[in-house]
């Protein structure tokens, strides 16, 4: 009669527990980014260069649902459009694109990594760091391609 009881008991503690997992939202939902936030990025002009170069971008970021990564989209001052994604955890956020490139011009492509921390009550992104991957070779980087470091700043325009 334990046993029967006792088993029941568990087989209820467990149904509890997996409805209530699926019916709590994850702790890493909040989706602070979602909106449309206005961008500063600046990056070395190429791998190994000290010349600064700074553009401005708008982000267009929808809702990841019930994914933990987010897609948006990227428009630069010369209005054109990239895709990307994001990811949130608690207010850390990471946005990952690859700019506009022209294989034609003497400047080399890369993918950008952005880094920050969303701070909703000022509708800021603080923080920051602004990666580049470029495109070429570097068998001394662990990365095994030349990579390079700035900033950006966001200001959200539309929540």
């Amino acid at each position: 009669m334990f046993l029967r009881r006792h088993s029941r008991l568990v087989s209820v503690s467990v149904i509890v527990i997996a409805v209530g997992f699926v019916m709590v939202p994850p702790a890493f939902s909040q989706d602070f980014l979602v909106g449309t936030w206005t961008a500063t990025i600046t990056i070395p002009s190429g791998p190994g260069s000290q010349q600064m170069v700074t553009s401005t971008v708008t982000f267009n970021v929808g809702a990841r649902g019930k994914s933990l990564v987010g897609r948006m989209t990227i428009t630069d001052d010369q209005n054109r459009i990239v895709a990307g994604v994001w990811r949130e955890v608690g207010k850390s956020i990471s946005i990952t694109y690859e700019p506009v490139c022209d294989p034609a011009s003497s400047s080399p492509c890369g993918t950008l990594l952005l880094i920050g921390k969303v701070k909703p009550a000022t509708g800021t992104i603080k923080g920051t760091r602004a990666i580049v991957m470029w495109d070429t070779k570097n068998s001394q980087n662990p990365s095994l391609y030349d990579t390079s470091n700035g900033s950006f700043s966001a200001q959200i325009v539309n929540q």
